[in-house]
């Protein structure tokens, strides 16, 4: 009986650290995604002060009225873990036309999903999208002017029991450095997505969540863009409510 109670005591220690770490990484996760939303919103406020300089007075009207409609969005995000797919692909929409609007259309993009995907029910870390996306508008596809037409390809489909998250675009890459253009230093935005990512691979206790990057070439062997690959677990919203409900119990 001794013996028992000791093994049920330590067991019983172990799982509350192990809950406490799994709320102190759940945290860290709400505080690395705090960190983009400034960065995001002062580049949206930027690019309408642009606009309202150059005269483009209906191009910030519309740059406006879907701004307001972001934030919103950002911040309904600000206390949440997890988003539905659905909502995290309406927000990333939504800032690839912002950022086509600032920038006059000198890029195309395009959506790929796997029917498979219930995008009402799988969940992903919120903004988890924004950072790559950014990165490779600004660094990637921005750069290359007119020398071709400029794509940005998000793929979203189920492989291996994992949620494949693809990026794509055509860019300049990360080889050009000779006139300090392209993806050459990862920014903060994407380190964070890093630290994201390996945290949430703590939380779900699932070693396939991590992030790749693959340079892209043509037949010259030239620079043309730049496939960030990102893996995440199958989470669903019932996952979600089921694991709290024995955290709370």
């Amino acid at each position: 009986m001794i013996s028992y109670e000791i093994i049920k005591y330590y067991k019983k220690r172990e799982t509350k650290k192990n809950e406490a770490n799994k709320l102190i990484l759940e945290y860290k996760l709400i505080a690395l995604k705090a960190q983009i939303n400034p960065h995001f919103i002062s580049n949206c406020l930027t690019a309408i002060q642009h606009l309202i300089i150059s005269n483009k007075l209906n191009e910030a009207s519309q740059y406006l009225a879907k701004f307001s409609f972001l934030v919103r969005q950002v911040l309904t995000f600000s206390t949440k873990s997890f988003v539905t797919l659905s909502e995290e692909l309406e927000i990333t929409k939504l800032n690839i036309e912002l950022e086509k609007l600032r920038f006059e259309n000198k890029f195309n993009f395009v959506i790929e999903l796997d029917e498979a995907i219930d995008l009402k029910q799988l969940l992903v870390p919120p903004l988890i999208f924004q950072p790559i996306v950014e990165n490779a508008i600004w660094h990637g596809l921005l750069p290359v002017k007119n020398k071709r037409n400029a794509m940005l390809k998000i793929k979203v489909f189920l492989n291996n029991n994992n949620l494949n998250i693809i990026i794509e675009d055509n860019g300049v890459g990360r080889q050009i450095d000779n006139f300090k253009i392209g993806n050459i230093k990862e920014s903060k935005g994407i380190n964070i997505v890093k630290q994201r990512i390996l945290n949430l691979k703590y939380l779900t206790n699932n070693n396939v969540c991590d992030i790749f990057f693959d340079d892209l070439f043509d037949e010259q062997n030239n620079a043309n863009g730049l496939v960030v690959k990102i893996l995440l677990p199958i989470l669903t919203i019932n996952d979600v409510n089921d694991e709290n409900e024995n955290f709370n119990s």
